[in-house]
């Protein structure tokens, strides 16, 4: 989250550099960041965050997709467009999204993230 305020939601190139910064935290840099990214302005911040994932290092894409499945398991109302919008904005790493989707709006409680 850090990353994209210090940007001012511009540059997801210096976030890109930022979260490399972190180390072997880089993965839970992206979740935030495309977390941070998707909160903006509904499905087009969702959008947004999908396009700043397929730019993340291949090794921390999945903890982005997670990052943006939490913004799309607000958005959308059942597991099966959530499922849906991950196929779209991310496909190939889907289940990565769809988990952190689902898991996000989770009845019991249990967060995605947690």
């Amino acid at each position: 989250r850090d990353a994209v305020v210090e940007t001012r939601y511009v540059s997801t190139k210096k976030v890109l550099e930022l979260c490399r910064l972190a180390g072997r935290g880089q993965g839970e840099c992206l979740f935030g960041a495309a977390r941070t990214f998707g909160d903006r302005d509904g499905i087009e911040g969702a959008k947004r965050a999908a396009a700043f994932c397929a730019r993340a290092p291949r090794v921390g894409r999945a903890d982005c997709a997670s990052g943006l499945g939490i913004v799309l398991g607000l958005l959308y109302p059942t597991d099966v467009t959530r499922r849906g919008a991950c196929a779209r904005l991310t496909p190939k790493y889907v289940e990565a999204c769809a988990r952190a989707a689902i898991g996000e709006v989770d009845p019991s409680g249990r967060t995605a993230w947690g």
